[in-house]
C-alpha cells in the first residue's frame, strides 16, 4: 500500500511540475513585450533620428518648450527629456531622464499604424506614460513622441519630428498594422483568377451570399488598387475620382464607389456586386424587422448592439447569426476621409444607381443593418462615389 502511495504522489509531483514548466509565465510575455517594443523602437529611430527637436511642455497652468532624445539599444530604450518654463524669475530649464518598461504595442484605428505605449520609469522626477505613433490622419507625416504625467499627475511633455514623403513611406512600410495583403501582389493575372475563385458561400432562400466582405486589393485583370493609407490620402484620391480602398482596424476593407463601379471589376469569378432588390429580398426572407424586433439583423449579424427604441427606450440587439451571413462590425468614410472605423452599423455598397443632387455627380444606393439607421431590418440611403463601404457579393 505504502508503495502504491509513493508512487501516486511521485506521478502527481511530476505532472505538476510537467504543467507549471509548459504554461507561460508573466515574466515570458513581458519580456517577449520588450523585445518586441525595442526592435520597433530601433527600427524607427533610424528613420526620425533620435532627437524629436520640436514640442510643447506643460505643467499644471506652466507652459514651455521641450525637445526630447530617444536612445534605444539591444536591451533598453533611454529617454531624456530637455525642458525650459518661462517663470516669472525667468527662464528655468530642467533635465529628465527615464528609461522604458512594460511596452505595449497597439494600432491607432486611424492610419493602420502600430503604437508604442511604455511606462517611462523617471529616474529625476515623477514617472509617466510613453507614446511613439503618427500624429493623426490631418497631419500624418509628424510622428510624435509624448510623455504624460502617470496617475493624477496634470505634466505632460510632447515633442515631435516631420517627415519627407520618402521617409514617411519607409516609416509606413516600418509601423504598418498591415504587413501582408490579403493577395499576394506579386501574383500573375492567371493566378489572381485562382484565388478569387476560392469563394466562401452561403445558400440563404433562393440566393447565395459570399460569407465574408470582399478583401481584394486588385481588379479582375490584375491592375491594382490604390490603397488610401490616411484621410488626406483618401481625400486626394476620391478628388481625382481615383478607384481606392482603405484598410479598417482588423483588416477589413473599405471602398469608394469608383472601385466598386469600376468597369475592370472587383467581384470574383461568378458573382457580382448586388441590387439594393437582392438586398431587400435577404431582409424580407430573414423576417425583415425594425427598431423593435429586427429579426433580419439578429440574424445576419455575430454582434450585439445598443440603440434607442421608439420611446427611447434602450434596445439591446444580440446577434444570432443564425443565417451564417456573418456581418461583422463594419465601418464607413466620408469622402474627406473620416468616419467610423468600428461601428454598431454595416453599410455595403449596391450596384443600383440613385437620383443625384448634383447632376453632374453620380450616386448609388448603399444598404445599411444596425445603429446608424435606426433600422435595424435594412435601411437604404444613397451616397456619391467618393464615400467608403463594404461590399458583399451575391452569386449571378
Amino acid at each position: 500500500m505504502s508503495n502504491i502511495f509513493f508512487c501516486k504522489t511521485l506521478f502527481l509531483i511530476q505532472f505538476l511540475l510537467f504543467s507549471c514548466s509548459n504554461e507561460p509565465s508573466k515574466e515570458s510575455e513581458i519580456a517577449n513585450n520588450k523585445e518586441k517594443g525595442i526592435s520597433l523602437i530601433n527600427s524607427i529611430i533610424q528613420i526620425t533620428g533620435q532627437d524629436f527637436n520640436k514640442g510643447s511642455s506643460s505643467s499644471g497652468f506652466v507652459k514651455g518648450e521641450a525637445v526630447m532624445k530617444i536612445i534605444p539599444s539591444e536591451s533598453d530604450v533611454q529617454v531624456i527629456v530637455n525642458y525650459r518654463y518661462l517663470m516669472s524669475s525667468g527662464i528655468q530649464e530642467a533635465t529628465e531622464r527615464g528609461h522604458l518598461e512594460n511596452f505595449v504595442i497597439t494600432d491607432d484605428g486611424v492610419n493602420n499604424t502600430k503604437v508604442i505605449r511604455a511606462d517611462w520609469i523617471n529616474q529625476d522626477a515623477g514617472n509617466g506614460t510613453f507614446v511613439l505613433k503618427s500624429y493623426n490622419e490631418d497631419e500624418p507625416k509628424t510622428i510624435i513622441a509624448q510623455i504624460n504625467a502617470k496617475g493624477d499627475g496634470n505634466w505632460y511633455h510632447s515633442t515631435w519630428v516631420e517627415l519627407t514623403d520618402e521617409e514617411y513611406d519607409k516609416f509606413l512600410k516600418t509601423v504598418s498594422v498591415n504587413e501582408e495583403s490579403l493577395i499576394d501582389n506579386n501574383n500573375s493575372k492567371s493566378d489572381l483568377s485562382d484565388v478569387k475563385n476560392t469563394v466562401s458561400s452561403i445558400t440563404i432562400g433562393t440566393q447565395n451570399w459570399m460569407t465574408q466582405d470582399l478583401s481584394v486589393t486588385q481588379f479582375n485583370n490584375g491592375d491594382i488598387i490604390q490603397e488610401a493609407r490616411y484621410a488626406k490620402e483618401w481625400e486626394k484620391l476620391c478628388k481625382d475620382k481615383t478607384p481606392c480602398y482603405f484598410k479598417l482596424k482588423g483588416g477589413k476593407l473599405l471602398y469608394n464607389g469608383y472601385a466598386v463601379m469600376d468597369s475592370r471589376g472587383i467581384a470574383p469569378n461568378g458573382y457580382k456586386i448586388p441590387s439594393v432588390n437582392d438586398f431587400e429580398l435577404l431582409f424580407k426572407f430573414l423576417g425583415g424587422g425594425n427598431a423593435s424586433d429586427g429579426k433580419a439583423t439578429k440574424s445576419l449579424i455575430d454582434y450585439n448592439f445598443t440603440m434607442d427604441g421608439m420611446d427611447m427606450e434602450e434596445i439591446v440587439v444580440k446577434g444570432t447569426n443564425l443565417s451564417k451571413f456573418k456581418a461583422t462590425l463594419g465601418g464607413f468614410l466620408y469622402p474627406q476621409g473620416n468616419g467610423e472605423a468600428n461601428s454598431t452599423c454595416n453599410f455595403w455598397w449596391t450596384n443600383t444607381s440613385a437620383q443625384a443632387v448634383n447632376s453632374n455627380e453620380k450616386e448609388f444606393y448603399v444598404m445599411d443593418i444596425g445603429y446608424c439607421s435606426n433600422d435595424i431590418g435594412g435601411g437604404k440611403f444613397s451616397y456619391g462615389l467618393d464615400y467608403g463601404f463594404s461590399v458583399r457579393c451575391i452569386k449571378k
